[in-house]
């Protein structure tokens, strides 16, 4: 997938959550969710978060390969728990845990599939996205609607 789907993605399914639980939508968080839906992609030294941070990706990439640990559900058990003790605020690590946790969801349905549970080489795959493709343009498309719709009704309350 394309960064712009995951962070698309991954703001949504925050977006989603935050509905479900019925507390006000946060911008800051979204944010988070956005950022953090970009993160498994470190271990590719030409991701977007691989050219701000060679140092990182590059070695990493060196080590473990792309769509390597940071694809894992080990990973995301290391983002639930840098969270819960990096945040004050237990909506901003939900955020990142999500944002994270959105991005391997998206990329379990392009043709790569993801190493869940990783070290063990053996990937998980539905693929029904190639990317750059009409149908993950038209992903985009659904989820714009459904990130408009899920602010919109709660836009007079919607924080900081």
């Amino acid at each position: 997938m394309k960064a712009s789907s995951h962070m698309l993605l991954g703001t949504a399914l925050y977006a989603g959550y935050v509905a479900m639980t019925g507390r006000p939508l946060s911008i800051v968080e979204m944010a988070v969710a956005a950022v953090a839906s970009l993160l498994p992609d470190i271990d590719h030294p030409k991701s977007t978060f691989g050219r701000i941070v060679p140092i990182i990706s590059v070695p990493l990439s060196a080590i473990v390969g792309h769509r390597g640990i940071t694809h894992s559900l080990l990973a995301v058990f290391g983002m639930a728990l840098l969270g819960a003790t990096s945040f004050h605020s237990s909506s901003l690590a939900m955020a990142l845990v999500i944002g994270y946790l959105s991005h391997l969801v998206g990329d379990f349905f392009t043709n790569s599939g993801i190493p869940l549970a990783w070290p063990l080489k053996r990937r998980y795959v539905i693929p029904l996205l190639k990317t750059g493709s009409f149908a993950e343009y038209l992903l985009m498309v659904v989820l714009c609607f459904v990130l408009f719709w899920l602010i919109a009704i709660d836009l007079p309350r919607l924080t900081w």
